[in-house]
């Protein structure tokens, strides 16, 4: 959602001032990346089985994870090169790194899905048996 506000702004508005740049514009971008953060370390205490740091390199869910956080790494860079250096005139930190390291997020991510319907059909479909009441019908 905070990301969705950061874009809408940018899209909507050509010349905003100081103030509403920062509240709508840079704000939400770095207090999503916090969030990306935290659900990162979520995931991997997840498939660390309430570890955070495990190493499974055979587990695909280890992977979905791994690379899930680089993706919210390089949203938080994105974040942090793209806090104002001067607010007056809207100059960033590092515009260039900003939109490197959010493609890179972005690629991330669309890793991850595509890693999540690997997992999700390396599940083994097992047939639906009839209750032991329902055998003898």
């Amino acid at each position: 959602m905070l990301f969705n506000i950061d874009s809408f702004f940018s899209w909507n508005q050509q010349q905003p001032n100081a103030e509403l740049w920062l509240l709508l514009g840079i704000l939400p971008n770095v207090i999503g990346s916090i969030l990306f953060l935290i659900s990162a370390a979520y995931g991997m205490q997840e498939v660390g089985h309430g570890r955070l740091l495990v190493f499974e390199p055979d587990h695909l869910g280890w992977w979905i994870s791994i690379v899930n956080a680089l993706g919210c790494l390089w949203f938080m860079q994105s974040a942090i090169a793209g806090l104002p250096t001067n607010l007056p005139l809207e100059q960033v930190f590092d515009s260039t790194m900003s939109m490197r390291t959010t493609l890179l997020g972005s690629l991330a991510f669309a890793i991850v899905g595509f890693l999540s319907l690997a997992e999700c059909s390396e599940d083994d479909i097992k047939p639906i048996e009839a209750p032991p009441s329902r055998k003898n019908l």
